[in-house]
């Protein structure tokens, strides 16, 4: 695809298309899970998609297996993943972990700062688990150390040996 000023327009609505795709997806596997004890409750807000904090979480999820399954295959293959691949899953990672909080605060009716995504983006290692902890005490240390083990599998994966040795 020729990413000039002429396909923007195209580009654009593809991106759209897309996004509206990936949210009726969302809508309907969160209407096949638990029932909602209130509306879709919003975490994200583009052009007025709000996403739960269940499709986030399925959606951090299914990214660790696919990252998980990506050091697989190239582990079978004998080749390694590259830097730039993990920089890339803990940004995803991150930024997914703050929309859970920020839509999970909006769920349990939490006050938090305004600039609470920026502050937790910068601060994530002690805003995360603080914010975790402030909302479910103690067990928001369990609930930390699952997001961890969450984001550490892909990496610990990539460290298996896979393939026969000759």
């Amino acid at each position: 695809m020729n990413l000039t000023s002429g396909s923007s327009r195209s580009l654009s609505s593809l991106g759209r298309f897309a996004l509206r795709t990936y949210c009726v997806c969302l809508r309907h596997c969160c209407a096949a899970g638990a029932p909602r004890k209130a509306p879709l409750n919003l975490a994200l807000a583009v052009k007025g998609i709000l996403i739960s904090k269940q499709a986030i979480a399925l959606s951090l999820f299914m990214l660790a297996l696919l990252v998980a399954a990506v050091q697989m295959i190239l582990g079978a293959q004998g080749e390694g993943s590259s830097a730039a691949t993990f920089r890339l899953w803990g940004f995803a990672f991150v930024v997914l972990t703050i929309m859970w909080a920020s839509s999970d605060a909006r769920e349990r009716q939490y006050h938090k700062p305004f600039e609470f995504g920026f502050i937790a983006y910068i601060l994530w290692p002690i805003v995360f688990p603080w914010y975790l902890v402030s909302t479910r005490g103690i067990r928001g240390l369990w609930v930390f150390l699952w997001f961890v083990l969450l984001w550490l599998v892909p990496s610990l994966i990539g460290f298996m040996p896979f393939g026969s040795s000759n």
